[in-house]
C-alpha cells in the first residue's frame, strides 16, 4: 500500500515546473513567457525562434534624398530573437508601386541578395530618371521558418531639373538671311535639353513679331505651329510678301514644357527689287563657239531629199523670269519673238504655223514654254545643212515708274545631217 502513494507522489513531481515552487514576486521560477514576442517558445519538440528585419535605405553620399540616376544602398539586417545575425537567407528587394499602372522609380540590378555572416544583405539600386520629386517605398522580405519577416524603408528621388533652350535660323531658299518679294524663308527651331539632348514631339509656334500693331506682315506662314523631330528640329516654309521698301523681319519660334517658356529670335531682310530680268534655260555654256543656247543636232538616215525637200525640227524654249533677287517670278506674262534668222532656206514658227510671236504665263515655278518648228530644206545625201536663230524674251517690269518691257536673246544653231546609204 505505501509503495502505490510513492508512485503517485513521484508522478506529480515529475509535473511541476523546472526550478522549484515559485518565490516570493511576479517570476514563476524564471520560466520563459511563452506569448512574450521576439522570444523563443518552449516545447517538448525544442524552441521556435521568432526574427526581425531592419532596413536602411541611403544614398552614395548618405542621406534618404538621391538625385535622378543616383546610386541607392539598401541594407537589411535578419536577426533571430535572441538578437543573432540570421547568415544564408534569401532576402528580396522590390518597390512597392502604390498604382499598378505607375512605372518603377528605381532600377535593382540584383533583386534577390543573400544575407552574410553578419545577418546583411546589401542591394545596389539605381533611382531612375525623373523631372519631379518622387517619393519611393522600398520593401525587403524574406521566408524563414514558415515566418514571412519584412521591412519597409522609404527615400526621395529628387529628380533632375531640365532647363531648356531654343535656337532659331532663318534663310533663304538659296541661302543668306536677304530673300526678295515673293521668295521663300526656311525657318528651323532646334529645341534642346540643359544637356544637350534633343527635345522630340514639342509643338513649336513660328510667328512674325511686329514693332508696331499697325505694321502689317513682311511674311505668309502656311503652317505656324511645327512638332519637333527625333533631331529636336521643328521646320517652317514662310513665303516673303510684296513690299515696296526693303524690311526687316524679326522671327520668333516658341513652345512652353515643363512650364517653362522658351523660345527663339532670328532676323532676316526682305529687300525690294529694282526689276526683273528674263533668262534662257539651257546646259549649255554661253562660253562655247556655237552660241549660249544648246545646238539641234538631226541625223537623218531615210529621207529622200527629192522626196521631202523640206525638214522641220519641232524645239521647246524654255525661259524664266526672275527679279534681281535670283527670286523667280510666277505667273508674269513673256512674250517670245523671233529677231533673226541665218541659213539656207530657213523659217521659224512659233505656236502655230507661221506663227511670229507667242506669249505665255509663267507657271508657279516661274517657267515659261514655247513651242517652236524650224524649217530647213534637206540637204543632200552625204551633206548637211544649218541655221541660226535668235530669239528675244520679253516682260514687263512692274518696279518701272514708266511702263518698260525688259527683255533677253537667247540664240540656236540647228543642224540636219543626211547620212542615207
Amino acid at each position: 500500500m505505501a509503495s502505490r502513494y510513492r508512485l503517485v507522489i513521484t508522478l506529480m513531481l515529475a509535473l511541476l515546473p523546472v526550478g522549484g515552487c515559485g518565490g516570493s514576486g511576479g517570476d514563476p521560477g524564471g520560466v520563459s513567457d511563452p506569448f512574450a514576442q521576439n522570444q523563443p517558445v518552449s516545447t517538448g519538440n525544442g524552441t521556435v525562434l521568432n526574427y526581425a528585419m531592419s532596413l536602411s535605405a541611403a544614398g552614395s553620399t548618405g542621406g534618404t534624398t538621391v538625385g535622378s540616376n543616383g546610386t541607392v544602398i539598401a541594407t537589411a539586417t535578419l536577426t533571430d530573437s535572441n538578437g543573432n545575425p540570421v547568415a544564408g537567407q534569401p532576402v528580396q528587394f522590390q518597390e512597392v508601386l502604390l498604382n499598378p499602372a505607375d512605372s518603377p522609380s528605381v532600377t535593382i540590378p540584383s533583386p534577390v541578395v543573400t544575407t552574410t555572416s553578419e545577418g546583411k544583405a546589401i542591394a545596389l539600386l539605381t533611382a531612375n530618371s525623373t523631372t519631379v520629386r518622387k517619393d519611393v517605398i522600398l520593401r525587403a522580405s524574406t521566408s524563414i521558418d514558415g515566418q514571412d519577416v519584412n521591412s519597409v524603408r522609404i527615400f526621395t528621388i529628387n529628380g533632375t531639373l531640365l532647363n531648356y533652350s531654343m535656337s532659331l535660323n532663318a534663310v533663304g531658299s538659296t541661302g543668306g538671311t536677304t530673300v526678295g518679294a515673293n521668295g521663300t524663308v526656311i525657318a528651323t527651331a532646334t529645341l534642346t535639353d540643359s544637356s544637350g539632348n534633343p527635345v522630340a514631339g514639342q509643338p513649336v509656334q513660328f510667328e512674325e513679331v511686329l514693332p508696331t500693331a499697325a505694321d502689317t506682315p513682311s511674311v505668309t506662314i502656311p503652317v505656324p505651329v511645327v512638332t519637333t523631330a527625333s533631331d529636336g528640329k521643328a521646320i517652317s516654309i514662310l513665303t516673303a510678301n510684296s513690299t515696296t521698301a526693303n524690311k526687316g523681319v524679326i522671327l520668333k519660334a516658341s513652345t512652353t514644357i515643363n512650364g517653362q517658356n522658351v523660345s527663339g529670335i532670328s532676323m532676316f531682310t526682305v529687300v525690294r527689287s529694282t526689276g526683273n530680268y528674263v533668262e534662257f534655260i539651257t546646259t549649255k555654256e554661253a562660253s562655247d563657239p556655237d552660241g549660249s543656247m544648246n545646238p539641234l543636232q538631226i541625223q537623218l538616215t531615210a529621207v529622200d531629199p527629192v522626196l521631202m525637200p523640206h525638214y522641220g525640227i519641232l524645239q521647246l524654249v524654255t525661259v524664266d523670269v526672275l527679279d534681281k533677287n535670283g527670286v523667280k517670278r510666277t505667273h508674269v506674262p513673256v512674250t517670245l519673238q523671233v529677231v533673226g534668222v541665218m541659213g539656207n532656206d530657213c523659217a521659224v514658227s512659233l505656236g502655230v504655223p507661221g506663227g511670229t510671236t507667242q506669249t505665255v504665263f509663267t507657271d508657279d515655278t516661274g517657267l515659261g514654254i514655247f513651242s517652236a518648228e524650224i524649217m530647213m530644206s534637206t540637204p543632200p545625201i552625204g551633206a548637211s545643212d544649218s541655221c541660226s536663230v535668235v530669239y528675244s524674251a520679253t516682260t514687263p517690269d512692274p518696279y518701272a515708274q514708266i511702263a518698260t518691257d525688259l527683255f533677253s536673246y537667247g540664240g540656236y544653231v540647228a543642224m540636219i545631217t543626211n547620212n542615207k546609204q
